[in-house]
């Protein structure tokens, strides 16, 4: 579904279907933010290759942060390009979804790639300690998971 039509910037008005979910999943959100994540439904905010929020998504997500209780998780796999250059470019793909689904397990839906091999997470409702301790459990995982790609 295109958002805009012949020049114009007006955008499609969201499905009151969409809107409801939003209000239900999302409750403390304002009837603006609602609606305003409600339209990038129908535009589209996911990330093709893991399923996770893209960047527009992740903008999103990050307008609606309490900074007294909520906490991002930025994650950049520092090691990722040999994988790409080295094995193949499925591999790395392959290592990008497999990266996507743990932090999806780990932090839900509000998980995002924003970038080739940057992905973040937000965690709401968190002490600092609870959400440093979720953090080291992701990176635990991810550290000792065995990423096996097809050559």
């Amino acid at each position: 579904m295109g958002a805009l039509e012949r020049g114009s910037k007006r955008q499609q008005p969201a499905p009151a279907d969409i809107v409801d979910r939003v209000r239900a999943e999302h409750h403390e959100y304002n009837e603006a933010q609602a609606l305003k994540l409600a339209r990038s439904d129908v535009r589209g905010v996911t990330d093709r290759l893991t399923g996770l929020l893209d960047g527009n998504g992740w903008d999103l997500i990050k307008e609606t942060a309490n900074p007294e209780t909520d906490h991002v998780l930025d994650v950049d796999m520092k090691q990722f390009k040999p994988i790409n250059d080295k094995i193949s470019r499925d591999a790395g793909d392959t290592v990008l979804r497999m990266v996507g689904d743990l932090l999806r397990k780990h932090f839900g839906d509000e998980s995002a790639r924003w970038g080739g091999d940057e992905f973040a997470a937000m965690l709401r409702g968190l002490d600092f300690e609870t959400a440093t301790a979720k953090a080291e459990a992701f990176r635990q995982e991810v550290a000792q998971h065995k990423f096996r790609v097809k050559n």
